[in-house]
Order: structure tokens, then C-alpha cells, then sequence
């Protein structure tokens, strides 16, 4: 991993899709003041809240990145779920006021009511929710008195599977469309079991590719079983903003946009051909011959554009042979010589760097990932050196975007 000194400068610093664990006990907003400060910067946004009783997977956007939110926002979910059977409280979690009791089921009545939840269902979201209604949100108007009705809405449960049960809690883990509401789940596989219920404790696991093990922090997460949740000694909040190991778990898990990435995100890369990043930095008519593709790619679609270096320069819409600007980050400034293998093949870097000296990394197109930090690095070390990078047009091992990220 890199270090805090080696991170990237320029236009692209602090740029980067960060794997964040929030905390139960804070708001989705409180948990992101430790990543600024641990990557000095505040252009810093999460892809999907959490409740502040909740913990888990934040997937977080920074800097130029943040632009990136709705590709994000669009990945189904993972989550851990503890129901408490028997009590239905009026934010439909434990935050709130009880308003009904009902009977405790029992395991094989949760199991035949689970099954009647999985594929697409109708769904009515808590009346506690940011959902606006006529202009405010659905919580404020009940907090104020007002009643709320809020419309059922179509959602997807690709998977419900009970994993525990005891005493009144039933342990599920549900995997789920965007816009599913798990407190109206709880609420809901209650009443098909002739009772209430409310949602005593979630955690989200997984956002799409990204996963709630490889973010910074999941370790100070307390164990999500009903002995643990329900009996344990609870964990207290930590106060990672004053906690320099905790910067540093930041700094290690926030990742460049990279081309297996982009491609989970619902992207196609495309790296721009060295004479046309002057063109596309200054807004210029773009052609199909101005980038390289290492796959081929829909008549439409939406491309993630990488600079010769492998650094992230922004996104294009594709129609036909219509190419548009979504937006642009400037390239930084130029410190190794880009060359193609065919121009290698060719003779190129020859007539180049005539007689002298050279220090070349060779390798496929696949964005910039962390490790390359540290080759070029140690290329520019080399004073004496003439540096360069050589990049195949398409690729020798092309990544499946069905990768696991979890690596």
C-alpha cells in the first residue's frame, strides 16, 4: 500500500473510491469528518446513507470522484438484519416509541413467511424516512405531528435467508435492489406472520462489488450475532478523526479509478491516444480514432477516459460515433514519456531518446492501480535515466468485470 507522502499531486490528488466502515451511533454525514481530515481535503461524498443506529459499508467518492455518485447509487445492496419480533416502534427501529405489541412466532413461521419476500414486491417505505412529501421530508412532517402516506414502490429481494433464531430475534441476511427499505421489511415479514416487529440492528455488508471486509475500520465493528447484539457488552464509538492509525487505514483503502473498477461501475474504458490529450483537455471534437480501446465497447454507452499515464482524465458519452464530454479533469503535468508497443515495434523511443540512457516500465492498459505508484516511482528516481512508459494497445490479460474486489 502506499504511503501518505507518496499519494497523488495535482489535479487527480486525493481522488479516489474509499471503503469506509461507519460506526452505530453516528450519522452517515459524521463518519465522512475523519476522511477529510485524513486526506485533507472536504470534496468528499457517500453513495447511500445509513441510519445513525446502523453500521457497515460506505462507499465513499472523493475529490474529482464525487462526480461519480449515481453509478454507485445504482448497485444492489447486502445486509445483515437482526429483527426483535413482538414490539413495532414508530420509526420501525430501536430509536424509536413503541406503539404495538403483538405474539412472539416462531422459527418455522419465520422461515414460510420469508420465502413470500423474495423477487420483485411492493413496498411501503417508513413514515420516518428522508422521503419528501410535498416538498418536506416524510420524517420532519411526522415529527411535527403531521400524518404521512407514502406510496408503495417497487423493489427487488434477490435473496432472504434466515440465519439464526432465538428466543424473539430472527438473524436474516437480505440482498436487495437500491431503494429497499429493510426497516419495512422487518415490518412486513411480521405481519405475514400474524405479529409486529421492528428492526433492532443492521449492518450493510456489500454494495454492488464493493465489500464491508476490505473497508477501513471493519474490525471495530462488534460481532453481528443475536448473543453479541443482545447480550454482549456493546462497543463504545470511537473517535477516529484524533486517531492517526485510523488516517492511515483511510489512505490504504481509498483506490484510484482503475479500468476493473470503471467497469464495475457500469463504465468502458478507453485510454486516449497520446496526440489527442491536448484535445480532450480543452474540450475539443473528439473521434472514435482519438482513444484506444482494450475491448470492444457498445455503440452507446458511457466511457471512463484514462490519460497515456493511466491516470484517471474523466468520462465521455458514447452514440454511434458521437462522442460528448461528461466531464473533464486536467491531466497533471507530464513526467514520463508515453509510448505504444507498436511504436516500440517501430523504432520509435529510438529516435527519441537518441543515445541515451533509458528506464522503461512495460505493461497492459488497465488503469492505474496503486502498485504502479511505486514502479514509476522508482523509475523518476533514476535520475541518469531518461524515463518512460510503453502501454499495448489492447490488452495481454483482459480483466473479467465480474472480478471479485474483494482482492
Amino acid at each position: 500500500m502506499r504511503s501518505a507522502d507518496s499519494r497523488q499531486t495535482g489535479s487527480n490528488a486525493n481522488s479516489g473510491i474509499l471503503l469506509l466502515s461507519k460506526q452505530s451511533g453516528e450519522t452517515s454525514f459524521a463518519s465522512l469528518s475523519a476522511v477529510k481530515k485524513s486526506l485533507g481535503t472536504k470534496k468528499v461524498g457517500h453513495t447511500g446513507t445509513l441510519d445513525s443506529f446502523a453500521d457497515g459499508l460506505l462507499v465513499v467518492l472523493t475529490g474529482h470522484l464525487t462526480r461519480l455518485v449515481s453509478h454507485i447509487t445504482n448497485f444492489g445492496k447486502t445486509y445483515l438484519a437482526l429483527i426483535e419480533f413482538g414490539t413495532e416502534t414508530d420509526t420501525l427501529d430501536p430509536t424509536g416509541n413503541v406503539i404495538k405489541t403483538g405474539r412472539i412466532p416462531d422459527e418455522e413461521e419465520v422461515r414460510a413467511a420469508l420465502k413470500k419476500f423474495k423477487g420483485e414486491i411492493e413496498q411501503v417505505p417508513p413514515k420516518f424516512s428522508a422521503l419528501h412529501v410535498n416538498g418536506k421530508r416524510a420524517s420532519d412532517l411526522m415529527r411535527s405531528g403531521e400524518e404521512v402516506e407514502l406510496a408503495p414502490r417497487k423493489i427487488t429481494i434477490h435473496s432472504i435467508v434466515l440465519l439464526d433464531f432465538f428466543e424473539k430475534y430472527a438473524l436474516v441476511e437480505v440482498s436487495c435492489s437500491k431503494g429497499t427499505y429493510i426497516r419495512s421489511l422487518a415490518r412486513d415479514i411480521a405481519k405475514e406472520c400474524g405479529t409486529v416487529a421492528h428492526l433492532k440492528a443492521l449492518r450493510r455488508t456489500g454494495v454492488g462489488p464493493f465489500y464491508l471486509k476490505n473497508a477501513a475500520g471493519h474490525e471495530d465493528l462488534e460481532e453481528f450475532t443475536i448473543s453479541s447484539l443482545v447480550y454482549g457488552e456493546k462497543k463504545s464509538l470511537k473517535n477516529r478523526k484524533s486517531d492517526p492509525c485510523f488516517a492511515e487505514k483511510v489512505r490504504n483503502s481509498t483506490y484510484p479509478m482503475t479500468a476493473e473498477i470503471a467497469r464495475l461501475c457500469g463504465f468502458s474504458p478507453a485510454m486516449l491516444c497520446t496526440g489527442y490529450v491536448q484535445d480532450f483537455a480543452n474540450g475539443r471534437l473528439l473521434r472514435r480514432h482519438s482513444f484506444y480501446f482494450e475491448e470492444k465497447t457498445p455503440e452507446n454507452c458511457e466511457l471512463a477516459v484514462f490519460y497515456p499515464d493511466l491516470k484517471f482524465a474523466g468520462t465521455v458519452k458514447r452514440n454511434g460515433r458521437k462522442f460528448s464530454y461528461g466531464f473533464v479533469i486536467q491531466p497533471e503535468e507530464q513526467k514520463l514519456k508515453i509510448y505504444s508497443w507498436e511504436q516500440v515495434v517501430n523504432g520509435k523511443p529510438i529516435k527519441d531518446f537518441g543515445s541515451q540512457k533509458t528506464a522503461l516500465s512495460i505493461g497492459s492498459f488497465d488503469g492505474m492501480h496503486i502498485g504502479h505508484d511505486s514502479i514509476f516511482d522508482s523509475i523518476l528516481e533514476k535520475k541518469q535515466l531518461v524515463p518512460g512508459i510503453v502501454t499495448f494497445r489492447h490488452s495481454t490479460r483482459l480483466e473479467k468485470s465480474g472480478k471479485d474486489f474483494s482482492g
